[in-house]
């Protein structure tokens, strides 16, 4: 089979080539940024390009029989490039299959869209109400897909849960330099609120799966996420543990602390987003029965271990990374007003 990966230089669109090549398939893929890894070039067809460009998309899906739609606009991103990809660029790609006779199109959309939910775990079936524009956009990105779906073509809704794993950066990357330098970590509330994560590669088998199972079985959507995960505390010391120092997690309330983050967020001072600062001191995590029952799906590593690689890629790759900065998740986010904080205080 070939497959075609839309956000094929992203952190997950370069762990899904990987995957998809040791299963001796056939790889295309588009991205505005340039494909690097170098293992990987030589193997495959890469168009650079948007998504919201309809004759690139058809250079990029030539022959393909599989397409993994993982190209988005991310939460930093600016309102309008949020919706003009997740939004035109996702009904661009429906388009192009459409026009080309691809029959299958998986969509990675994401948990965001089920906003702040009251009960958990969250099932498949909860209302979305996506948290800011990047909820917002995933949310009508999934009308789009079902609307494909209503006309025939085999279009799997992915909800994955915040996945990690090696050269994933990004948001983590500033948790990651105050665990690198042993500082005392500030946190939203008490930390003791379950928080569920996912790994990267389990991410993958799960897509693979739904691009290889039959019809009846895949038409829908699921929720991805790991079955074992702790509390943020948990998560935060199995970090400690890996960069051996003893650390404080220093507790603050929310009510005390979300307005300055919503303020430095409007003024773009603070790398923390509006669903990130609205969650991470709730409980927070999906049921994934979904995906085990259908899809025969099951996740190999817990949310601790995933994130432990994470940073351990992060320490091992310290040197390298620094410097490239940006708001992809394969490169580190600037901590802003952040960094001085936690150097005067912590």
């Amino acid at each position: 089979m070939k497959w075609a990966i839309t956000g094929i230089s992203g952190f997950m669109g370069q762990h899904m080539v990987q995957y998809l090549l040791k299963k001796k398939q056939k790889v295309t893929g588009i991205d505005l940024s340039p494909f690097n890894p170098k293992e990987a070039a030589k193997s495959v067809h890469f168009v650079q390009g948007d998504i919201r460009n309809k004759d690139t998309l058809r250079k990029a899906f030539k022959d393909v029989d599989v397409i993994v739609h993982a190209a988005a606009a991310l939460p930093r991103w600016k309102k309008e490039d949020i919706f003009s990809v997740d939004v035109d660029g996702t009904r661009n790609v429906y388009e192009v299959a459409e026009e080309l006779g691809i029959k299958r199109v998986i969509f990675i959309s994401s948990t965001a869209v089920y906003g702040l939910p009251k009960t958990h775990p969250i099932s498949e079936e909860y209302p979305l109400e996506g948290v800011g524009p990047y909820g917002e956009a995933k949310v009508q990105g999934e009308a789009i897909v079902r609307s494909f779906r209503e006309k025939g073509m085999i279009a799997p809704i992915i909800r994955p849960k915040t996945f990690v794993g090696s050269i994933r950066l990004g948001i983590f990357s500033v948790i990651f330099d105050w665990v690198y330098h042993h500082k005392n970590l500030p946190m939203l509330g008490k930390a003791n609120n379950l928080y569920q994560l996912l790994d990267v590669d389990d991410l993958c088998d799960a897509i693979y799966k739904t691009g290889t199972l039959p019809k009846s079985k895949v038409n829908q959507e699921f929720n991805i996420g790991a079955t074992k995960f702790g509390t943020v505390r948990d998560h935060i010391n199995s970090l400690m543990a890996a960069e051996k120092y003893e650390g404080k997690i220093i507790s603050f309330a929310p009510w005390l602390v979300i307005p300055p983050l919503k303020l430095l967020d409007k003024l773009k001072l603070s790398p923390f987003y509006e669903w990130s600062y609205a969650t991470i001191y709730k409980d927070h995590y999906v049921d994934v029965s979904k995906a085990q029952k259908v899809l025969g799906w099951k996740p190999k590593l817990s949310s601790e271990q995933s994130l432990t690689n994470s940073y351990l890629w992060y320490k091992k790759h310290y040197d390298e990374v620094q410097g490239k900065e940006g708001i992809t998740h394969t490169v580190q986010w600037n901590a802003g007003i952040l960094k001085y904080i936690m150097d005067w205080f912590f």
